[in-house]
């Protein structure tokens, strides 16, 4: 990709609940090591869906899809990543509780640049809206723009939100 050019992008956000509570509750090293086992679920399954983690803050991430059917890589990935954290918080767990994630993928354009932190767009602005205020723990929200390039086979998978008559997004 070229600095400064506008690109049509899939993004994938991920956000671990109750971050406040779980670093109170709990050791340092033990939120650190579920943390990091988070990050690196995460970008396991995005880089085989050949996208890339574009910014990670402890607790939550962003990661861009460009290539092939961008929207259904990014669909599948967030799908997956709730899946393998489910098997995670089975199997090996470093605190007594899951860990639970909120997953949203919005599509549109935006503009790279090499500084990710510089980022600035409104659909990174949506995405951020439709994780924050739409996704419940242990969910996957889309956009309309994602569900409509998903096809038959990765829709059925997805039931519509009740949202104004201006906005669709889905479960």
């Amino acid at each position: 990709l070229r600095e400064a050019a506008t690109y049509d992008l899939s993004f994938l956000a991920m956000d671990i609940v109750g971050n406040t509570q779980l670093v109170r509750k709990y050791s340092k090293p033990r939120v650190l090591t579920a943390y990091a086992d988070v990050r690196r679920v995460f970008s396991t399954i995005v880089d085989r869906r050949e996208g890339r983690v574009w910014s990670w803050a402890g607790d939550g991430g962003v990661a861009a899809f460009y290539l092939g059917n961008k929207n259904a890589q990014a669909a599948l990935a967030a799908m997956e990543a709730l899946l393998e954290l489910f098997v995670y918080n089975l199997l090996s767990p470093p605190l007594p509780e899951p860990l639970r994630v909120r997953l949203a993928v919005h599509a549109g354009p935006c503009q790279f640049l090499e500084r990710h932190e510089d980022l600035r767009s409104d659909t990174l602005r949506r995405l951020e809206e439709i994780e924050s205020k739409h996704a419940d723990p242990d969910t996957v929200v889309i956009s309309s723009r994602v569900y409509s390039d998903l096809g038959n086979k990765l829709e059925q998978f997805f039931r519509p939100m009740r949202m104004s008559r201006h906005q669709s997004l889905y479960r």
